[in-house]
């Protein structure tokens, strides 16, 4: 058996998600009425859209999937994507028909079958059987058509008839396997043209559908993927670098630009078709195709009110974020699907005022987001300029004071940069040459005149208030990693690993930590071998006497100004730390490991923050104000307050 053009589209699926990317067909009517309709109270990860309908402009429905394979559902308000309850069983919906806002029929892996009212969807069953219907036309509320795959040949076509769905018998030829149906049109009531393939030999084939039964069609010229009909017994279809017409008898082989994986095909009118696939967009005027700038990469279905009104959806494979774009006959707007924030470092000088920074939508197109605490709301400011896109590493970030903050991190294309904040404006500063492609892990200020930061190699830089300076925290015989560092007065203290610089494999790494001191750095005292905090770990020092540094490997450490003192803790697994005194201290910064606090004698388990899955960054301006962001299962961003009893949400702003 060939590789057939399901199984490949299923392959680019599971790159996105590890569910089957396919398309459906769509009908296209009026809405007679709006209806308040009530969101989900999260919003699914990861959503892929597989199919849309439109009333308007600002009046959507679209179903498909998330990663967790559950069917899902959301409407376009406008302004917003809200996503709706679908009903609890199969994978996934594939296709979507409406004939008004009131009355939509979805249909989808694995043969199933969901209705909606306006307000609400709700399951319908089809008949038993191996088939999975993957497309579905809705000519009148009461009437329904859906098709699928099926590796017998049978029970590839459904009819609804108000009531109940049953299986219609197709005229496969005899020893069909695999027989798919991908696409379907339905202008009328009595008259539907449904086109697909069959192996052995990936043959194509149509059938027509008069109300009561299906017939053979002429074969299509090439196998048609996609057809839809603007008029009764016209019909347009296309395939990988050709189209066809249809008019009821027979097929005309019309050629367009070559598209790599056509999906859905929309026809409000004779005169206008759109197609997209996963780089291209191809416009029908009635006589010939012309490609223009596509949606987005991964199209996998679109709606079509008017040549100046369409919306195609779908989901990328890189990031996994699901895909919406609008057409207003001259271009593209990108339309944000999910509300994907994440805030992922926080400092507080004081306990009435904070800057996170993180990113906006980061599964897409990593945009900087930065918001400021006032000790009562959070507020969207002005966000460092990211050189290019950043594929890993966040950014780092420390505020001395109100009106200073200095935010670090590295491009990309593995450049460091650095940038400092005024309280309106972020400026840019010249990082030296020196620091060669350092990646910045960390940074600390004591104020806008000294800020020093660290990174993956043994390479420092200090701030003088105008310009950096690289220095060196290089140990003799040793690869160094610094992934933390803390100013307090006139010492700086910056932790993390070495390992011989001759080792190749299976090397042994020991807890470094270094001091700087204005002029030099000096290795600080070492401890026992087993009881170090690995790299990735973090460190306060809240006066020149007092440092906590902790790890992920259970343990913690604190230096009493001349040495460095193991610190059992028995459930500490934290990267992010803040030390408001030598006697109270937060720990934060792993998935599935609630956070830890110091009391100058030991560290105990807070009360779980209500907060999914990630609390990455902590900043404690005072022993009664520790705040903490990050983000509930990368979904939203989240900040929390804890006041040594309990967690307070702040509600930080989801842009």
């Amino acid at each position: 058996m060939t590789l057939s053009r399901r199984m490949a589209r299923q392959l680019l699926a599971l790159l996105a998600i590890g569910v089957t990317l396919t398309g459906g067909t769509s009908a296209l009517a009026q809405a007679t009425q709006r209806a308040v309709v009530p969101a989900l109270t999260q919003q699914p990860l990861f959503p892929q859209l597989n199919d849309v309908w439109c009333a308007g402009p600002s009046k959507c429905l679209t179903v498909g999937t998330d990663n967790l394979n559950v069917p899902i559902s959301g409407i376009w308000n406008g302004q917003d994507w809200i996503f709706v309850r679908t009903p609890t069983r199969g994978q996934r919906l594939n296709a979507l028909a409406c004939t008004s806002w009131t009355h939509c029929m979805a249909v989808g892996y694995p043969r199933v079958a969901d209705e909606w009212n306006g307000t609400s969807w709700h399951a319908l069953r089809l008949p038993s059987g191996d088939a999975s219907p993957d497309g579905i036309a809705c000519p009148v509320p009461r009437t329904c058509v859906a098709i699928g795959f099926s590796r017998s040949g049978r029970d590839t076509a459904f009819v609804w008839h108000g009531r109940s769905w049953r299986a219609t018998a197709v005229p496969w030829p005899a020893g069909v396997i695999d027989a798919d149906l991908t696409s379907l049109a339905c202008p009328s009531v009595r008259y539907c043209i449904a086109v697909g393939n069959y192996e052995p030999g990936e043959i194509p084939i149509a059938f027509t559908w008069n109300g009561a039964r299906w017939r053979r069609a002429p074969v299509p010229p090439t196998e048609v993927f996609a057809i839809a009909c603007p008029r009764l017994f016209l019909c347009v279809g296309v395939s990988y670098s050709e189209s066809v017409t249809w008019n009821r008898h027979s097929w005309r082989l019309v050629s367009m630009p070559p598209m790599y994986d056509p999906g859905n095909i929309s026809c409000p009118d004779r005169s206008f078709c759109m197609v997209n696939d996963t780089q291209f967009t191809e416009v029908w005027n009635g006589r010939s195709w012309s490609r223009i700038k596509p949606a987005r990469n991964n199209t996998s279905g679109e709606c079509c009110g008017s040549p100046t009104d369409c919306m195609a959806v779908g989901a990328d494979t890189n990031s996994r974020a699901g895909n919406a774009s609008q057409w207003n006959g001259h271009t593209w707007r990108k339309l944000r699907v999910t509300k994907v924030d994440d805030l992922t470092t926080i400092s507080c000088p004081s306990t009435t005022d904070c800057v996170a920074v993180g990113t906006a939508n980061p599964l897409a197109a990593s945009n900087p987001l930065a918001e400021e605490w006032n000790g009562t709301a959070w507020t969207v400011i002005a966000a460092p300029t990211v050189p290019t896109r950043y594929l890993g590493d966040p950014l780092v970030l420390s505020c001395p004071t109100a009106s200073f903050c200095m935010a670090a991190g590295t491009s990309s294309a593995g450049d460091p940069h650095a940038q400092w904040w005024d309280g309106s404006t972020w400026h840019a500063t010249i990082v030296p040459s020196t620091a060669g492609r350092a990646g910045f892990s960390s940074v600390s200020c004591t104020s806008q005149d000294n800020c020093v930061i660290v990174s993956d190699i043994d390479v420092a830089m200090v701030w003088n208030g105008s310009t950096w300076k690289t220095t060196s925290a290089a140990i003799a015989g040793q690869t160094v990693e610094l992934t933390s560092v803390s100013c307090s007065g006139a010492i700086c203290m910056a932790s993390g690993s070495a390992t011989s610089s001759t080792c190749i494999s299976d090397c042994q790494t020991s807890f470094v930590a270094e001091e700087w001191n204005g002029s030099a750095w000096t290795v600080s005292d070492d401890v026992a071998s087993g009881t170090n905090p690995f790299p990735d770990s973090g460190i306060s020092c809240p006066t020149a006497t007092f440092c906590m540094e902790v790890g992920f490997n259970f343990s913690a450490m604190s230096w009493n100004g001349i040495s460095w003192q193991s610190v059992p803790g028995s459930h500490l697994y934290a990267r992010s730390l803040s030390c408001a005194s030598a006697a109270s201290c937060l720990g934060v910064g792993f998935f599935g490991f609630t956070p830890m606090v110091w009391n100058g004698k030991s560290w105990t388990v807070t009360k779980s923050p209500p907060v999914g899955d990630g609390l990455v960054s902590v900043s404690c301006p005072s022993a009664s104000t520790r705040i903490a962001v990050g983000s509930h299962y990368h979904v939203r961003a989240v900040a929390l307050s804890w006041n040594g009893t309990s967690w307070t949400p702040l509600a930080p702003v989801n842009p």
